[in-house]
């Protein structure tokens, strides 16, 4: 697939995407357009890595075919702007190409067509903030039980 030389855009449940901010925290690629949180259209795509870094110069294919892929996740407003969520796990076409990372951004060029009912598509490039990934939860010890 050749990419459009242009910012990743496209449409996300029917509505016209333009990606105005791209960060990339541990493995999770995340494309979005609105000033803040939450945003008005965004997809996240888990690509499991533990530091974006390691993502450098790598390239990521998935075939619409795939039995089991990365979970994608569309968010967009309703019509009251509430923020909705959409998680597609599979069934979608995937090309992803990352550049090398370099002063804390990576840039990378995008092509993903997703299965959801409105078709929702992006296409073109990007230039991530790479961000630490947020430590990991601390689990509370279990109580112990009583016995009895």
């Amino acid at each position: 697939v050749a990419f459009p030389a242009a910012v990743a855009a496209g449409s996300i449940h029917g509505i016209g995407f333009l990606c105005e901010k791209a960060i990339l925290r541990g493995g999770l690629l995340s494309l979005s357009q609105g000033k803040t949180w939450p945003w008005d259209l965004s997809l996240a795509l888990n690509l499991f890595a533990r530091q974006g870094e390691e993502l450098s110069g790598k390239t990521v294919r998935i075939p619409s075919d795939r039995p089991r892929a990365p979970h994608v996740v569309l968010r967009w407003k309703d019509a009251q702007q509430q923020p909705v969520t959409e998680t597609i796990s599979g069934g979608y076409a995937l090309n992803l190409v990352f550049g090398e990372a370099t002063n804390g951004r990576i840039q990378g060029k995008i092509f993903i067509c997703l299965p959801d009912s409105s078709r929702s598509f992006v296409a073109g490039s990007f230039d991530a903030e790479i961000r630490k990934p947020a430590p990991p939860k601390q689990r509370s010890p279990k109580a112990p039980r009583p016995k009895g």
